[in-house]
């Protein structure tokens, strides 16, 4: 995975102090307390001053494991800071690019929606409700495929078999599995039939399955 902060010592201490100076800017805009600013800055100077002892002649390993020290709670502080106050996705790229920080795709992926229907099993949960179980390959597998808001659950409840969906005169969306279907009492003992298909977050949808009919209990 991508790094934005530079495992390079040199490149951590120019990269760190651009991201100061560019938080600088910002920070009443995104509401950044300036004790975090003084605690940033006070790491880059800690770090700054580690790292110039171990470029001397007076280099010695305790000089060196405090630049490593110092490197980590760098890190860290820049961290923290990222995680809480500069992950709005209200924010630009191009503040993004200032501070150093790796932009967002704003390109959006295309989603097919699926070229099969889900398959599905109805179950009997009670006296007026049906289960639909709906999944992509396996009922074991409930998670849905990626990309989908949900299944489209058609239904029509008495009469004569339908033969194509456009007949089925109840809908809803199902984002999770299994969905209940809730019926009047009236209606107990009636056939339903019941078709499903897929619909992705751009409201496209796959093909729609067979109509199945089932019994309300």
């Amino acid at each position: 995975m991508y790094d934005y902060i530079p495992r390079k010592e040199a490149e951590l201490l120019s990269w760190s102090k651009n991201f100061l100076k560019t938080l600088r800017l910002i920070a009443a805009t995104w509401g950044i307390p300036q004790s975090k600013i003084d605690e940033l800055s006070a790491s880059i100077a800690d770090f700054g001053d580690c790292l110039k002892k171990t470029q001397g002649p007076d280099r010695t390993s305790v000089l060196v494991e405090m630049k490593h020290l110092a490197a980590q709670r760098l890190t860290h502080c820049i961290r923290t800071l990222v995680n809480t106050y500069l992950r709005n996705p209200e924010m630009l790229n191009d503040t993004r690019l200032r501070l150093g920080l790796p932009i967002r795709d704003t390109t959006l992926t295309r989603l097919h929606p699926p070229s099969d229907p889900p398959l599905f099993e109805v179950r009997i949960k009670d006296a007026r409700l049906l289960r639909i179980h709906f999944y992509e390959k396996h009922p074991s597998v409930i998670a849905r495929p990626y990309g989908l808001v949900g299944a489209v659950i058609r239904w029509k409840i008495g009469g004569p078999p339908p033969l194509r969906e456009e007949e089925l005169n109840n809908t809803c969306l199902a984002t999770r599995t299994p969905h209940t279907l809730t019926f009047r009492l009236e209606d107990r003992g009636q056939p339903v039939y019941i078709a499903l298909c897929w619909e992705t977050r751009r409201g496209e949808r796959s093909p729609w399955s067979l109509i199945v009919q089932s019994f309300i209990p």
